[in-house]
């Protein structure tokens, strides 16, 4: 049974739609991306999941319990947890400030202490830069901040739009290996939308294709990878096919 489960997503902004029927499901301890390209409809997916923005038609429902119609600070208190394109960091608050921040959910406030030790065991390079604004950190330690303040909401499940944006090849490789970790130590479900296909489909079980606001493919990564469709729209012509499991094998230096 799926932990996550969207059917039938209409979203519009005005009377343009963004996404039309669109049906995605993650069951519990998946990681799951969703591919596309710039205006696929990516964003409006994870928007509508979390209720940033509200679907015209169609059903959200987590861990049995409709979402549908609530404000994102009432799908947070369920445990649904997004980590936001662009990492929105409060720049001149402290890397420690800044995590402290995720711990809001009533469940969180309590085991802040442990949660923050979890994240520092993730990222040990944020303990060195505990006490800096986070407005001096790179693009790639800010990440590490927006998905350690994620995870500072304890959540069921994280919702994660383009971690890889605008990062060095050695940051994607350190938040992709991590988000792994975390999935393969806690079981935690992650439903990531990327436009970089190779290292999404490399760090995940299961995808969905998302073009022009319909899912035109779902299927396994290791389906996925194989696809002609995909190796052409999205790996480039005669790219080799992803290591499926290439983030699930080893840790890296952090």
């Amino acid at each position: 049974m799926s932990i996550l489960s969207a059917t039938n997503l209409e979203t519009f902004y005005g009377p343009v739609p963004a996404l039309r029927g669109v049906s995605i499901a993650v069951d519990p301890g998946e990681m799951v991306c969703v591919l596309g390209a710039n205006g696929a409809g990516k964003t409006t997916l994870l928007n509508s999941i979390a209720g940033v923005v509200e679907p015209r038609f169609g059903t959200v429902t987590f861990d049995d319990r409709p979402l549908t119609g609530l404000g994102p600070d009432a799908v947070a208190a369920q445990g649904l947890v997004l980590c936001p394109e662009g990492r929105q960091m409060f720049p001149f608050m402290s890397v420690r400030e800044n995590l402290e921040l995720g711990a809001y959910r009533r469940q969180a406030r309590a085991s802040r202490t442990r949660n923050l030790d979890r994240v520092l065991h993730y990222f040990p390079r944020l303990a060195e830069r505990i006490d800096k604004p986070a407005g001096m950190l790179s693009g790639g330690e800010q990440q590490m901040v927006a998905i350690g303040r994620a995870v500072m909401a304890e959540p069921r499940m994280l919702l994660l739009d383009e971690p890889s944006l605008g990062l060095s090849p050695r940051f994607v490789e350190i938040i992709y290996s991590v988000l792994a970790e975390i999935n393969r130590d806690s079981g935690l479900a992650i439903l990531v939308v990327e436009q970089n296909a190779s290292v999404a489909l490399e760090a995940t079980t299961k995808g969905y294709v998302l073009e022009l606001g319909r899912i035109v493919m779902a299927d396994t990564c290791e389906v996925l990878t194989q696809s002609d469709v995909i190796r052409e729209s999205f790996l480039g012509h005669g790219a080799v096919a992803p290591d499926a499991k290439r983030f699930r094998k080893k840790k890296v230096w952090r």
